[in-house]
């Protein structure tokens, strides 16, 4: 996720261990 969203990376390394998938998956979509 980090590798093509690294603005948002360091949020989603956060997030990730609550449900970075979905959050990934939204911010792919938005993409």
């Amino acid at each position: 996720v980090t590798a093509w969203q690294p603005y948002v990376g360091e949020s989603t390394a956060e997030v990730t261990v609550s449900g970075g998938a979905a959050k990934a998956d939204f911010t792919l979509t938005a993409k």
